[in-house]
């Protein structure tokens, strides 16, 4: 469970920084999941099983969730260890010199 909860914090890391570095106008979403279903399967292989990426965003915020589940050692049925981790942070903004900011969002 513990290795498994990093590989998906580290995967919604990875997304959230693609989400968070797309220009704005652009789809950010699609590029964003890849990238942490890309990472998640990358780094982790058998330890996050079932996963999954998702987009988030709230206002001027961006990030990426990842969900999953830990391998048991002990196979009990109907026991399963759940993994969901959230990264997300502002999005990047361009500020020409003595222009208003050009950010998504706001």
């Amino acid at each position: 469970w513990y290795q498994a909860r990093h590989v998906a914090i580290a995967a919604a890391q990875a997304g959230a920084r693609v989400a968070r570095d797309t220009t704005q106008g652009l789809p950010w979403e699609g590029p964003a999941t890849t990238a942490a279903q890309g990472y998640a399967q990358q780094l982790g292989g058998s330890l996050l099983q079932g996963s999954s990426a998702r987009a988030v965003s709230t206002g001027n915020e961006r990030g990426v969730e990842v969900v999953g589940t830990a391998p048991s050692i002990i196979p009990i049925p109907g026991l399963t260890f759940r993994i969901d981790e959230t990264s997300e942070g502002p999005t990047e903004c361009f500020r020409p010199s003595g222009e208003p900011a050009q950010c998504a969002g706001g």
